[in-house]
């Protein structure tokens, strides 16, 4: 009996570290796409500030920022499945 817990030990250390792993990629690309939303004009025009609320440029940061939270759980998630995998191992 001891031999199958370790087998099965051993197979949830490797699941752990390959969804740790999965979650870490899944975060980094959030991260690249929405961590630093594009605020600087690369063609270098000026643009007219005006005192109103652009109501799709607010949901459009609000989008930004949900989605760059996100991946920062889920690289907290990843670390922390790879670490308890670490542990176990």
């Amino acid at each position: 009996m001891p031999m199958l817990s370790a087998v099965i030990l051993h197979d949830l250390v490797k699941a752990l570290n390959i969804f740790g792993s999965l979650y870490s990629l899944v975060a980094a690309l959030l991260i690249f796409n929405y961590g630093l939303p594009p605020q600087i004009s690369a063609s270098g025009k000026i643009h007219l500030v005006l005192e109103e609320i652009d109501e799709e440029e607010a949901r459009l940061a609000f989008k930004y920022q949900c989605y760059s939270s996100f991946g920062l759980g889920l690289l907290f998630a990843g670390f922390l499945l790879q670490f308890v995998a670490a542990l176990w191992s």
